[in-house]
C-alpha cells in the first residue's frame, strides 16, 4: 500500500476502506528509524 506523505494523508479514508489503522505501524516505523534500529 502506498500513502502520499503530506499534511493530510487521510490516514480515516484508508482505515475506512481496509479496517487497518496504518497510523500505528506508521508510528512504529518511525520510531524503529530514529533510534536507528530499522535496517
Amino acid at each position: 500500500m502506498l500513502c502520499e506523505v503530506n499534511s493530510n494523508a487521510h490516514f480515516k479514508n484508508i482505515y475506512d476502506c481496509t479496517g487497518i489503522d496504518i497510523t500505528i505501524n506508521m508510528m512504529s516505523y518511525i520510531q524503529q528509524v530514529l533510534e536507528g534500529r530499522h535496517v
